[in-house]
C-alpha cells in the first residue's frame, strides 16, 4: 500500500510536470514541485518507519534476555548487550516463554 501511495504521487508530478512545460503555465510547474516535495517527504518518512522496526525486529531476533529491574521500572539486555525499557507484562510473557535466563 505504501508503494502504491508513493508511486501514485510520483506519477501525478510527473503528469502535472508534462501539462505545466506543454502549456507553459507556472501553476501546474508549482503543483508538480509540491507534488515532488510530497514523494520526497513519504520517501523519507517511510525511510525512518523501516529503520524502527529492523531495529526493534533485531532486538527481538535474540533467544534469550537479562531482565534488569530498577525499582518499579524493567529493562531488557540481549545477548549483544543492547538494552531497552520494558513492561511488567512483557517480561511475565517473556520469562513464561522461558526466555529470560537471568534476573538482576
Amino acid at each position: 500500500m505504501r508503494d502504491v501511495v508513493l508511486m501514485t504521487t510520483m506519477l501525478l508530478s510527473g503528469v502535472w510536470f508534462s501539462l505545466g512545460f506543454a502549456y507553459a503555465d507556472k501553476e501546474m510547474l508549482f503543483v508538480s514541485v509540491l507534488f515532488g516535495l510530497l514523494t520526497l517527504v513519504l520517501k523519507i518518512y517511510m525511510a525512518l518507519i523501516d529503520r524502527r522496526v529492523t531495529a526493534k525486529r533485531e532486538f527481538f531476533d535474540s533467544e534469550t534476555f537479562t531482565c534488569i529491574r530498577y525499582g518499579d521500572e524493567f529493562f531488557l539486555q540481549n545477548s549483544k548487550g543492547t538494552m531497552r525499557a520494558s513492561s511488567r507484562k512483557e517480561v511475565s510473557d517473556l520469562h513464561v516463554a522461558g526466555r529470560i535466563t537471568q534476573f538482576k
